[in-house]
């Protein structure tokens, strides 16, 4: 402690004060952590529904290009060889089943073609 030489009383340094306030702050300099990548097991109660190949194996959704009747989807369909199972949505989305030994695939393609 250092004395005053006017006030003839001793003084504190502000060597604590200093001290708390840099090690409070420090973490505040350091870099931020890094996200962990490349995870290679997703934990077994995160892991999602989804399973390969992603899509029914019998079906496919098709958009009309514009909205039509059921009857007009599934006239369609049939001429594609399969059948209307249903119309999803009122402006022409319809799920499409697949005939015997189509793959989504080809089906897709030929769809596509229309």
């Amino acid at each position: 402690m250092a004395r005053s030489r006017a006030a003839g009383h001793t003084r504190r340094q502000p060597f604590l004060p200093a001290l708390v306030s840099i090690l409070f702050l420090l973490p505040c300099l350091t870099a931020p952590a890094r996200a962990l990548t490349g995870l290679v097991e997703i934990p077994q109660n995160l892991e999602s529904e989804f399973r390969v190949p992603g899509y029914v194996p019998d079906e496919v959704l098709v958009q009309f290009r514009e909205p039509q009747g059921r009857y007009a989807m599934a006239r369609a369909a049939r001429e594609e060889g399969g059948e209307l199972a249903e119309e999803v949505t009122p402006d022409g989305l319809a799920r499409v089943r697949l005939g015997p030994g189509s793959s989504v695939r080809a089906a897709m393609d030929q769809w596509m073609r229309r």
